[in-house]
């Protein structure tokens, strides 16, 4: 009920902007509605898979680990994603002048595309360190000491959020470069790579081997996957090169992969 009460105060106002901006009168089409679709559901499909393999692992915790290494995962997830919304704020402002630039400078492109990049990942690392050095401290406080077992686990985990925004900040590359089908394989082969790891870890390690499995999945979904698909080698090679600072902050030819 929360989240529904949310969604409309936000329609609500995005409605009053709309008409203070003086926006054209509400009409529908169907031309443009199949078009959005048929643009759409690589990405729906693609969320589709998502969805399973981020639920997948909580599923098979507590059919091979029980309820307990549940609620650790459960926690560590929680609370390393807790700060989020910063990544999604600086996507959000970054993708409107990346697409412009599309059109426009294929170098500008290029180089704004590995700053977003850049900017996600690094953030994510001093975040990372945070909650790697301060984990014990940071679940006592806000959770108790009953919670301190999930330390591990958050240790594990808080690594994966530099990978998964990385993922969701190349959704502008694969809009402007029209890759929008190979996400479907690209998430498939991510959805059976973490049932495997989980398969194999989970019972050995617990909610600390989901945290594993979830972490590899996200490197190689990410990064290590489409450098082998070649219509999406050149988003890796992107996130490689802002990764080690090439070309970022200063203009300059890109060498091909």
């Amino acid at each position: 009920f929360a989240s529904s009460v949310d969604y409309i105060c936000i329609a609500v106002v995005l409605l009053w902007f709309y008409s203070r901006a003086k926006g054209g009168k509400f009409s529908f089409s169907w031309s443009y509605a199949k078009r959005l679709l048929s643009k759409s559901c690589h990405f729906i499909l693609s969320g589709l898979m998502i969805s399973i393999f981020a639920q997948t692992d909580k599923i098979m915790l507590k059919q091979m680990a029980g309820e307990t290494e549940v609620g650790l995962y459960a926690t560590a997830v929680a609370l390393s994603t807790i700060w989020c919304f910063v990544l999604n704020a600086v996507i959000d402002s970054m993708v409107p002048p990346i697409m412009k630039a599309h059109n426009e400078d294929r170098e500008k492109f290029e180089r704004l595309t590995k700053m977003l990049y850049c900017i996600i990942f690094y953030i994510c690392i001093f975040v990372s360190l945070v909650f790697t050095i301060g984990g014990e401290f940071i679940l006592s406080l806000l959770y108790g000491e009953e919670y301190l077992p999930a330390a591990l686990p958050l240790r594990v985990i808080t690594w994966y959020t530099a990978f998964s925004y990385l993922g969701g900040a190349r959704t502008s590359w694969v809009v402007c470069e029209n890759k929008q089908k190979y996400l479907k394989t690209l998430y498939f082969y991510a959805a059976v790579c973490n049932v495997i790891l989980n398969m194999f870890l989970i019972p050995h390690m617990g909610a600390t081997g989901a945290a594993i499995a979830s972490l590899i999945t996200q490197i190689l979904s990410t990064i290590v996957v489409p450098l082998f698909i070649k219509e999406m080698r050149d988003s890796s090679v992107l996130m490689l090169e802002a990764i080690c600072l090439k070309g970022v902050w200063k203009r300059g030819p890109r060498k091909g992969p």
